[in-house]
């Protein structure tokens, strides 16, 4: 049901014939055990092939995290060896900086904000989406549209 949606909303834009094969398969070529391994096997294969991120993955459960909300977010820094912690917007309502700031790690926030628009399905323009609608509205220019115009400005 997942993919017809994506079907139906992105068929006609530009990016669609270059992302559709990898979507495709992700919804109708592969059996998944469970959403969450779907959900990891998606973010590291539209991270590498679509965005051209090397970063090394990991999964917190490789790290036996404990505790609850910020804790188990400051457990997870502290043993996987952070040095900086980049966090959502919405975070912001219960993330304490000083707790961070205790162990020794960089606090950030990302901010969509500054991000340029492109055309999208349904005008007006909507920043709060996500990376499919970049990637099917946008085709190869996706990676541009997250960094790359923070580049061309400097």
């Amino acid at each position: 049901r997942h993919w017809k949606s994506i079907q139906h909303v992105y068929a006609k834009c530009r990016g669609y014939a270059r992302w559709r094969p990898l979507f495709e398969d992700f919804y109708l070529g592969t059996r998944w055990d469970n959403l969450s391994a779907m959900n990891q096997a998606m973010v590291r294969t539209i991270a590498t092939q679509a965005l051209g991120i090397t970063t090394r993955f990991s999964d917190a459960s490789d790290y036996a995290p404990e505790g609850a909300k910020q804790e188990l977010i400051l457990d997870l820094v502290r043993k996987s060896g952070a040095t900086h912690y980049l966090s959502g917007p919405a975070a912001r309502a219960y993330i304490e900086p000083a707790r961070f700031e205790e162990i020794g790690v960089e606090l950030a926030y990302k901010d969509y904000g500054d991000y340029p628009e492109y055309e999208q399905p349904w005008p007006p323009f909507e920043h709060a989406v996500s990376i499919v609608d970049l990637l099917m509205c946008t085709g190869d220019e996706a990676a541009y549209h997250i960094w790359g115009h923070r580049q061309a400005r400097t």
